[in-house]
């Protein structure tokens, strides 16, 4: 899965920047897929969000950001669990 999120982003990246048409779209449509396959990639999610704000669609972001924010938030509510290998003396 790591090596599948890893090409997503380098596709993102490389066509991202392109200058033709198709080839931007095809970079938005890799990285909408990044983004569902790694939704804690916050790089990729403000890219996403940039995308989105110059496109005018506002309110999906915002909804996708208060979620992932109240994710991120209950996640640090959880105790942590730290295990350790008893030493023998």
């Amino acid at each position: 899965m790591l090596r599948h999120v890893k090409i997503l982003y380098d596709l993102t990246e490389l066509f991202s920047s392109a200058q033709i048409p198709h080839q931007y779209r095809k970079g938005r449509i890799y990285l909408l897929q990044l983004v569902a396959k790694a939704p804690d990639n916050l790089s990729a999610k403000l890219s996403l969000t940039d995308i989105y704000i110059r496109n005018g669609i506002m309110t999906k972001q915002l909804n996708d950001w208060k979620l992932f924010i109240n994710n991120f938030l209950s996640s640090l509510r959880k105790p942590l669990i730290i295990t350790t290998k008893h030493s023998h003396y």
